[in-house]
């Protein structure tokens, strides 16, 4: 699917930004315009998946990661990150680690 200047629904937008992430790629220079669900979901992946350049340009930190990461003109670009997120991501991770841990034992 290609994106082009044309009005593109947001939803769109918000679905394309999820695969790219799950395909490990950084997200796209329009992805600002995405939702902010889609942003916190897209993060999610990212972390569950060890995509820590698309983290990074979700949430840069340091001087050297915002000049790798994709231009963000406004910070509203960032993806949201609250004490709910934070404890929506470590359960998801550890229960990812568990599954795997039985899979290993197997």
């Amino acid at each position: 699917k290609v994106l082009t200047s044309m009005p593109v629904a947001d939803e769109d937008l918000d679905a394309t930004l999820l695969q790219m992430v799950m395909r490990g790629r950084r997200p796209p220079p329009w992805w600002g315009r995405c939702s902010a669900e889609a942003k916190r979901k897209a993060l999610l992946v990212a972390l569950r998946t060890g995509r820590l350049k698309a983290v990074l340009a979700m949430q840069p930190e340091d001087g050297e990661a915002q000049e790798e990461a994709v231009p963000q003109p406004s910070h509203l670009q960032l993806a949201p990150i609250d004490a709910e997120f934070l404890q929506e991501a470590t359960k998801a991770m550890t229960a990812d680690a568990e599954a795997y841990a039985v899979l290993e034992a197997k």
